[in-house]
């Protein structure tokens, strides 16, 4: 996992689109994995997203890793590790797969409890 630069022209383009996406949860794709951490903790699509929003806006650690098992071609995933809801510790990854035009446009989502310690932290 690499560091993002929120001001590197990529990944600002690709933040802009995610903190306009996430605030409608109908463009967001959530893995099965996802569903049951909602369900899990009692959360609602909406209680993710908006942590993520808040992430992103704080301009709080943000990583990138390129997908290469989700769609055909390989996708930039960019990775919140850890993405906070009160007391839940998340890591939380989206993936903006290319469209032909807005109406069109999903966002990929997988959330889960971190698997591995979060970059930065101790092991």
């Amino acid at each position: 996992m690499n560091a993002v630069d929120y001001s590197s022209r990529d990944h600002a383009e690709a933040i802009a689109k995610a903190l306009d996406l996430f605030r409608y949860p109908h463009h967001c794709v959530f893995t099965g994995k996802t569903k049951e951490m909602l369900i899990k903790y009692y959360l609602a699509p909406g209680d993710l997203l908006d942590a993520a929003r808040a992430h992103l806006r704080a301009r709080q650690p943000l990583y990138c890793e390129l997908q290469t098992m989700y769609l055909e071609e390989s996708i930039m995933a960019r990775i919140i590790c850890p993405l906070m809801i009160g007391s839940i510790r998340l890591y939380f990854k989206f993936l903006l797969p290319r469209c032909e035009c807005e109406a069109d446009e999903r966002m990929l989502v997988s959330s889960h409890d971190p698997e591995y310690p979060c970059p930065g932290e101790k092991k």
